[in-house]
């Protein structure tokens, strides 16, 4: 209950942030892919060990160097055990120019279920200006995961997730 707190506090400042700080803000939305792939050997065919996930983007720069993100990555049925699509919805501290550091943190949903705890990232990244009000994000993530209250009962498995992406943001 701790952790889904700290997440509704996240989201309210990343909320808060973006409407006190409108006048030099910027706000940026896209979509992006993740090919992504389990740090341990999984133990059986059940559980997907590596794929491909779509995500929706909506970034909001309120500082030139800092800027809030907002994710909703949709993974592929058996990734973390599950018999159902999972939903990750993500909230980023991003921190530098075209070259960018963040941390964020997230938790999956699926089947009606929430994971009974949340998973943390960490990402090294690209932002790079294509053309005007296009930007390009080439990023890897290392994701820190607790697979338990997502995956079925008898899939007695977790791992952490290393993922590379690549988004393409507007600003609007």
């Amino acid at each position: 209950m701790k952790t889904r707190s700290l997440l509704a506090a996240a989201t309210m400042v990343f909320i808060v942030s973006g409407t006190l700080m409108v006048s030099s803000a910027d706000s940026r939305l896209g979509l992006g892919v993740h090919y992504w792939r389990t740090v341990k050997s999984v133990p059986d065919g059940e559980i997907s060990r590596d794929g491909m996930s779509w995500y929706v983007t909506y970034q909001r720069r309120f500082m030139p160097l800092l800027k809030w993100q907002a994710d909703l990555e949709i993974l592929p049925r058996e990734f973390a055990g599950s018999d159902k699509e999972v939903f990750a919805p993500q909230l980023y501290a991003v921190v530098g120019g075209w070259i960018y550091g963040a941390i964020g943190a997230g938790i999956l949903y699926s089947d009606g279920r929430f994971a009974d705890s949340p998973f943390y990232n960490a990402r090294a990244g690209l932002d790079l200006k294509l053309l005007p009000r296009t930007r390009f994000d080439l990023h890897v993530n290392y994701q820190f995961s607790e697979w338990s209250g997502i995956n079925r009962a008898d899939r007695d498995f977790d791992s952490d997730v290393i993922a590379v992406g690549l988004a393409v943001r507007m600003e609007i």
